[in-house]
């Protein structure tokens, strides 16, 4: 201690400043050496503070130390101390007393420290209705976060978890606005109209216009160019079952409920299908339900080992890491229901025949992930591509009333040849491994 200078010890003794249990020099300065501040309204203004990585202050003593006059904080007067007693016996918090008396949360706090009597008054959980201050707090919450942080959002309110939740579900039920549903007289299982084949014909074939003109890899580009768009349609509306054809022929897009009254198809044939998934914790300004669209191309298993896979198989080589990490980030429930859109039964295990087949359902894939409205709305670099994606939909983007998980224009893979089987010397069917699922 010796070696310090005399303001440096003058200040240790008069209790401004207080040696830290290991004082750090720099190699440099030597006289640059670590203090902190003795009391809390003791501010040394010196010349030069530095922070080391442990957030110590290093204080150059070379410069005149002299006490800085405390930051004064006028108390409360006597007419706000009434207004702050009249608040806590009606269960405020110190946060909202803050805001309605006008001072801070420290002035507010300071002062129960300095009166017992009202310290006594200060509940730690607040029961009863919820004030206006305290829905604008949870509502600020909840514009910024898709996902609410209950534990959180409880603890900055005064409020139990289980009130902070019944509160969140008590402002959707009061948001949620009726969304227009499709006639109630047109049951799914009668055979579809004429004016309905119609418009699924001119909707199919708009979107295969626009997936020939989006990006897409080469041999997919060749693959579309060898089939005409008439045949595809043919083909495509040949296998789409009756009530999924009345869904993607009206002119409002489906409800979640109208969705869930379609059918699984548990087999292994090949096909393409959708995925419900829901909050866990419903936030109003945020969808309350996301629609994933998928295909399933391993012959043999098919639907019904792809449905294992999403439901048991988190950790599978097959899994989506992006569909994994949005489920898990949004608090998903995994255990929503599947639809099946189209299948179709692959007779023959022969490699050729094989690969034609996932070729047909993953161009189905695609043209469902744009009909549906399925595509979120796309990261960094991929966002134009998305929206013209999108415009494809016959519906605007505002009448959907669920998000979309798919992630990718499905073209923008190629399929692949099933293990053990060389592929052709023209290449039109090879590809990357990761779409044989």
């Amino acid at each position: 201690m010796s070696n310090y200078p005399p303001r440096i010890l003058s200040a240790i003794a008069d209790g401004r400043l207080y040696k830290l249990a290991t004082p750090w020099k720099c190699p440099v300065v030597p006289w640059l050496v670590s203090w902190r501040v003795g009391r809390r309204d003791s501010i040394l203004p010196l010349s030069s503070t530095r922070w080391c990585k442990a957030g110590l202050a290093f204080f150059h003593t070379s410069s005149p130390l002299r006490r800085a006059p405390s930051k004064k904080y006028p108390p409360l007067t006597h007419l706000e101390i009434e207004q702050m007693k009249v608040l806590l016996l009606k269960g405020f918090q110190v946060w909202e007393i803050a805001l309605s008396i006008g001072r801070s949360e420290l002035d507010v706090r300071r002062s129960l420290r300095n009166n017992d009597g009202l310290a006594s008054l200060l509940r730690k959980v607040k029961t009863g209705r919820w004030s206006s201050a305290e829905e604008h707090v949870l509502l600020e919450h909840l514009k910024e976060r898709s996902v609410p942080n209950k534990k959180m959002i409880a603890r900055r309110i005064g409020r139990k978890v289980d009130s902070v939740v019944r509160q969140i579900k008590k402002l959707a039920n009061e948001r949620d606005a009726p969304m227009p549903l499709l006639s109630a007289d047109i049951p799914l299982d009668n055979e579809l109209s004429t004016s309905e084949r119609e418009t699924l014909e001119v909707r199919l074939d708009r979107i295969l216009v626009g997936l020939t003109k989006a990006d897409k890899t080469d041999k997919w580009r060749r693959v579309l160019m060898g089939t005409p768009r008439a045949e595809w349609v043919e083909r495509i509306l040949a296998l789409i079952p009756t009530p999924v054809g009345h869904i993607l022929a009206a002119s409002s897009p489906p409800t979640i409920s109208r969705l869930r009254s379609l059918e699984w198809e548990d087999t292994n044939k090949m096909g393409v299908y959708t995925w419900i998934l829901t909050h866990k914790l419903y936030n109003p300004f945020y969808p309350e339900h996301y629609v994933y669209v998928g295909s399933a191309t391993k012959y043999g298993e098919g639907l019904s080992r792809r449905k294992f896979q999403h439901q048991y198989q988190q950790g599978g080589k097959h899994s989506s890491p992006y569909l994994k990490s949005r489920i898990r980030k949004q608090g998903l429930d995994r255990k929503g229901p599947f639809i099946t859109l189209l299948s179709m039964d692959v007779t023959s295990s022969e490699p050729n025949e094989v690969v034609k087949a996932r070729q047909f359902i993953v161009l189905a894939e695609a043209i469902f992930t744009i009909w549906l409205g399925a595509l979120t709305e796309g990261r960094e670099g991929t966002k134009e591509e998305h929206i013209l994606l999108r415009s494809l939909c016959p519906w605007s983007p505002e009448q959907i009333s669920y998000g979309g998980m798919c992630s990718h224009n499905p073209l923008s893979f190629d399929i692949s040849y099933p293990s053990g089987y060389a592929q052709p010397e023209d290449g039109l069917c090879d590809a990357v491994s990761s779409r044989g699922l």
